[in-house]
C-alpha cells in the first residue's frame, strides 16, 4: 500500500492485482474499508469499483485512520489485507 496524506485528506493506491494472482479470473473489484478510532474493530466500506485508488476527504487532523481492502472476481473475495495505520497530518516544515 502507498498512501499520502494532508491536514483534512488521505489518498490510497492499492496495488492493482494481475497475473496468476488473480486465479486466472479477471477482477471485478477492490473492496477499500476503514475505521477511524484508534483501537476500535469495525470497519466501514468506502468503496468497492475497479478502481485502484481512493482519496478520503475532510478528515479530523492527527485522528488515526486504519485501511484494508479485499478484492472479488467471479469465484468470490479474497481475504482482507493487512491493516494499514495512518495519520491525517503533514510533516512538519
Amino acid at each position: 500500500n502507498e498512501i499520502s496524506s494532508d491536514k483534512t485528506t488521505i489518498v490510497i493506491d492499492m496495488p492493482a492485482v494481475t497475473g496468476t494472482d488473480t486465479g486466472g479470473l479477471p477482477i471485478t473489484s477492490y473492496i477499500l474499508e476503514y475505521n477511524s478510532g484508534g483501537s476500535g474493530t469495525t470497519f466501514t466500506q468506502l468503496a468497492s469499483s475497479a478502481s485502484t485508488s481512493y482519496s478520503l476527504g475532510s478528515l479530523t487532523t492527527g485522528t488515526m485512520y486504519k485501511f484494508r481492502y479485499a478484492v472479488t472476481n467471479e469465484v468470490g473475495q479474497s481475504p482482507y489485507s493487512d491493516i494499514l495505520v495512518t495519520y491525517s497530518a503533514i510533516v512538519p516544515a
